[in-house]
């Protein structure tokens, strides 16, 4: 009887069935890790570009006025005009600082809103 080449043995062909998943779910992975996760990794590691004269763009964006028009506050009863309540005070200095830093405050109100616990 002739010898079966090496391919043609069963047991060599079984063998080869039972990598099959191993094999094939690893060089998966590999595409997977080669052609997905390394790119991705790579971009995140890169600086970001900045083109001239953008570094400042932003803080000149920030500080400029606003346009918005001024209300005016409400009137107060004559009686409790001349004393204020802590309440009033820490009102009124709110109120100062959003005319002084209009810009901070937006920060504020926006890191609230995110959700972020202020520091």
């Amino acid at each position: 009887m002739t010898e079966l080449p090496l391919w043609k043995q069963p047991e060599v062909q079984d063998l080869a069935r039972s990598f099959a998943w191993p094999v094939g779910t690893l060089l998966f992975a590999l595409l997977v890790l080669m052609g997905v996760i390394r790119p991705a990794l790579a971009a995140f590691a890169k600086a970001p570009v900045q083109r001239p004269g953008t570094a400042h763009q932003l803080d000149a964006i920030e500080s400029e006025e606003p346009e918005r028009p001024q209300l005016e506050a409400p009137v107060k009863p004559a009686e409790s005009a001349g004393v204020a309540t802590t309440g009033e005070l820490a009102l009124n200095d709110a109120r100062k600082l959003t005319r002084d830093n209009p810009a901070a405050v937006a920060n504020i109100v926006k890191s609230w809103m995110n959700g972020e616990v202020p520091a």
